[in-house]
């Protein structure tokens, strides 16, 4: 693993280096304000317009860093209002498009518990 190859100093200056191109990334295609958006309407409880920022912030610029992000804040909101079907085809999406991502490599255990929560309804 990278930790154990580096100096621990390195490692800090890579991780700085990530989270600043994040940080650009997230300021230059307005991603952060969208997902705040979001999640203002989440806290309202409006899972409808949220879910609906979180596919326009995903859909915004498609690379493999926020857009799996925002595309499993809007399947686990679509979870939340019981819309199981269509977070399954936004999980199903992750998985197909951005296995590699830290959300892809995770997604079917989000995929194993909407299919059981649809099943069961």
């Amino acid at each position: 693993d990278l930790a154990s190859r580096v100096s621990a100093d390195d490692l800090v200056k890579m991780l700085n280096h990530i989270f600043s191109h994040f940080d650009e990334l997230t300021k230059k295609y307005r991603l952060e304000k969208i997902k705040t958006i979001g999640d203002a309407y989440m806290e309202l409880g409006d899972t409808d317009k949220a879910a609906a920022y979180y596919l326009e912030a995903a859909n915004q610029r498609d690379n493999e860093l926020t857009t799996p992000l925002f595309l499993l804040k809007a399947g686990q909101t679509h979870e939340v209002s019981g819309n199981y079907n269509k977070a399954i085809d936004i999980y199903n999406r992750i998985k197909d498009k951005y296995p590699k991502s830290q959300e892809g490599r995770v997604i079917d255990k989000y995929l194993g518990r909407a299919t059981a929560l649809r099943d069961r309804s």
